[in-house]
């Protein structure tokens, strides 16, 4: 939230602020690729039923 505030309204953002939100984005990215794969394994489990 605060790095978007900062982004938004073209402030300085602090180099410590940056480096979480690039950990935080790294972070969803992860889980959004466990969540896919595991929906596509549910898939997969659904059509060999």
């Amino acid at each position: 939230a605060i790095h978007g505030y900062l982004s938004k309204n073209k402030l300085k953002i602090p180099e410590e602020v940056q480096k979480k939100h690039k950990r935080i984005q790294e972070e969803l990215k992860q889980v959004e690729k466990q969540y896919q794969e595991f929906v596509t394994a549910q898939e997969k489990i659904l059509e060999n039923k």
